[in-house]
């Protein structure tokens, strides 16, 4: 308990990314749905849902619920693909919230994406990608190694992307 106070204290309110060993038991339990359903040969649709509960005495430190929409469309025998994306974050909720953390942390977030893909031929292809379309306060998802134009840059603001992809 004696080192367990040591780090809290010096660990103040923020938090580094690390684990803390804490001094009482703590419970987190959760459950993740995900559906998935091919309307027509060209039409897909996506779902997820998550919910996540930890104990009174342990920081929660993401949403309790987290729901996901996912609409793909495949047109022009599949040269053209309409990609529409939604996400809820509810807000965190009567646990463990900070006063060092952002404001946009403490309330729920929506988040529409939409991309427009258009194979020309077997080694090029456009998009048009828009993010966050109503320009919500999201917060930035942090590193992702896959899109790095992505990563700690906040979600803020609306972007809109056109790209080009070539295929060696």
């Amino acid at each position: 308990p004696e080192e367990v106070e040591m780090i809290q204290e010096q660990a103040g309110e923020s938090w580094s990314g690390m684990f803390i060993n804490q001094d009482s038991n703590a419970d987190v339990y959760g459950a993740e749905i995900i559906f998935n359903w091919a309307l027509m040969d060209n039409i897909m649709l996506s779902s997820c849902y998550s919910y996540v509960s930890v104990s009174d005495d342990v920081s929660q430190r993401h949403p309790a619920h987290l729901l996901k929409l996912n609409m793909k469309t495949f047109l022009l025998n599949h040269k053209l693909h309409i990609i529409v994306n939604y996400i809820f974050n509810s807000s965190m909720e009567n646990l463990y919230v900070s006063s060092s953390w952002h404001d946009d942390y403490k309330q729920e977030k929506h988040l529409l994406n939409a991309m427009i893909f258009y194979q020309l031929n077997r080694y090029l292809s456009i998009y048009l990608k828009a993010h966050n379309i109503f320009e919500d306060d999201f917060p930035s998802f942090g590193l992702n190694p896959d899109k790095p134009h992505e990563s700690f840059i906040g979600n803020e603001e609306r972007r809109v992307y056109l790209g080009l992809k070539f295929k060696l």
